[in-house]
């Protein structure tokens, strides 16, 4: 029950019936939990799509092993960036077979294309598909000039920092050190790599540090106009609290069969027994089973089945409801109105948001100043420079030849040149015709082989639009979802052949109607009556389309 895999929430055994409903009450109560959409986590159940907080402006999003990479540090530089994307310390050691092509040198100091191949090769599919190897190339021209900048100033980090920053990455993604050499070897890095790049990150910081780049202040009242111009942002929806106990439907079994035995497990659970322990040694929802089957969610987020159940129950009671996954036990345990969390609450949210946009400009006119300082020379350009002034000499010494050359007399060209009807003029016209129809024969093609031609042009994007629109494949999602851009630029031109349903109504993060029956995050596939969640890359799709 992969979809069902949940993020850590609250725990708590409750083992009187009697006194569900006054605990609820209590935990009703301490509203002070008040998710803000700024940062609370957001637990994920037996969903169709993962549950994310909402955020402020510019708020760090955190990916975790499985999305691809891990969360190194908190973006507070540009080239970080790329350290939250992937590992930048592949400096080529000019091995044999590596492809030591300069792409670009800065001040003197190459990249080649054995370093950007080895980048980019470590970023995640998704990542590989919103960036190209260009805008890689880009970010590490700006990762170059900032350290030679540096350099410059005389900053180096010693072990000891080194070792500082290692910590925090251990403590970020609440890992050990033998979890973390292990998620890097996914990768191909190594930990002595990852040392390196926590290294350049730290002198970075150290630059920005000494160049006054981080003391930014906001007033007051810019605080208050974005809360006042965003509120929408800060609305937390209509939520409930739930734990349940997961029994699957094996081979052989029938719904009533399983029924019958959750409801003997309720039985249990309300003699005494501990909800906890049931969960651990009866749930096959491996998602919960450490958070006593807890979950908090909005509507919109689980299976159909599922959320009407645990929005219908009263809090404190328990229910039986059965989905695609296997027959469920569902406690209520709490349930919060749709509410927009008031100023104070996210005053400080917004601040360092706000602060975080203005560090960022800065960062950028920082680094714009270095790069127009610096010398970037592209080879390939000054190549094509070349050429270009070889091919003028050529052109030009052609020209003088053919002006140094004597012109024939007028009365002998036209001597030499045969009378209208001699056999030496019809001669000359047959064979001209006969050349131009052996030219015309030779440049054009046959039908076969423009069409032959025709299919070596078709492009992956194209091939797999095309493939999907033979499928009746549909795209739902939103526009102010980026994973939905994403999935809509992946096609490039042809995004437009892509069949796309909007699901939000305009202006508005509120589904369609349409959408809110089908109860899908952003972005789906509906393809061959089937959904699939998600952001697809481009052979996923196509083996899907021809499933």
């Amino acid at each position: 029950m992969d979809e069902a895999a949940a993020e850590p929430a609250r725990a708590g055994p409750m083992k009187k019936r009697a006194t569900r409903k006054a605990k609820a009450k209590k935990r009703t109560a301490k509203k002070a939990r008040a998710s803000s959409p700024l940062s609370a986590p957001s637990p994920r159940g037996p969903s169709k799509g993962r549950s994310r907080p909402r955020r402020g402006p510019s708020q760090p999003r955190r990916q975790d092993e499985e999305g691809g990479f891990l969360y190194w540090a908190v973006p507070l530089a540009i080239l970080v960036i790329i350290a939250v994307l992937a590992i930048l310390l592949f400096q080529s050691n000019n091995a044999p077979g590596v492809d030591d092509t300069v792409l670009v040198t800065v001040n003197g100091e190459p990249i080649l294309k054995s370093d950007l191949e080895a980048q980019y090769s470590i970023l995640p599919a998704r990542v590989q598909q919103a960036l190209t190897k260009d805008e890689v190339l880009d970010q590490m021209i700006d990762e170059l000039v900032l350290l030679q900048e540096a350099e410059a100033r005389g900053l180096d980090v010693n072990e000891t920092e080194v070792d500082e920053a290692l910590v925090k990455v251990l403590e970020r993604n609440n890992i050990g050190l033998s979890q973390l050499e292990e998620a890097l070897a996914k990768r191909n890095v190594t930990l002595q790599e990852l040392r390196g790049l926590l290294r350049k990150q730290a002198l970075i910081n150290k630059l920005f540090d000494q160049a006054g780049l981080d003391n930014v202040t906001v007033s007051e009242a810019d605080i208050k106009a974005f809360y006042a111009e965003n509120k929408e942002q800060f609305v937390v929806p209509e939520q409930v609290t739930v734990r349940h106990i997961l029994l699957p439907i094996k081979g052989g079994e029938t719904e009533e069969n399983v029924t019958a035995f959750a409801q003997e497990l309720i039985e249990r659970y309300n003699n005494g027994e501990d909800f906890c322990t049931l969960v651990k040694n009866y749930s096959v929802d491996a998602g919960s089973k450490e958070t006593c089957g807890e979950y908090t969610f909005p509507r919109g987020r689980m299976v159909p089945p599922f959320e009407e159940k645990a929005f219908d129950l009263d809090v404190g009671d328990i229910g039986i409801v059965t989905t695609s996954f296997g027959v469920h036990i569902i406690e209520k345990l709490d349930e919060e109105p749709e509410h927009t969390l008031a100023f104070e609450d996210v005053r400080d949210d917004i601040e360092n948001s706000l602060k975080e946009q203005a560090r960022m400009q800065q960062y950028r006119s920082f680094i714009k100043e270095l790069r127009e300082a610096a010398e970037i020379v592209y080879p390939s350009e000054e190549q094509d420079a070349s050429k270009a002034v070889m091919t003028d000499d050529k052109e030009k010494d052609s020209d003088e030849l053919q002006a140094s050359e004597p012109k024939e007399e007028e009365g002998q060209a036209e001597s030499d040149a045969p009378e209208p009807g001699s056999e030496a003029a019809t001669a000359t016209v047959t064979v001209t015709e006969q050349e131009t129809e052996e030219e015309t024969q030779e440049e054009t093609p046959t039908e076969e082989q423009a069409e032959s031609q025709g299919e070596t042009e078709v492009s992956k994007e194209e091939a797999v639009a095309a493939c999907l629109k033979d499928a009746d494949a549909a795209l739902y999602g939103a526009e102010w979802s980026s994973e939905t851009k994403a999935q809509l630029d992946l096609f490039g031109t042809s995004k437009e052949d892509v069949a796309y349903v909007e699901c939000s109504q305009e202006g508005t993060k509120k589904p369609t109607p349409e959408c809110a029956k089908l109860n899908i995050p952003y972005p789906t596939w509906v393809i061959g009556g089937k959904q699939y969640f998600g952001f697809k890359t481009l052979e996923e799709l196509e083996t899907l389309c021809k499933q």
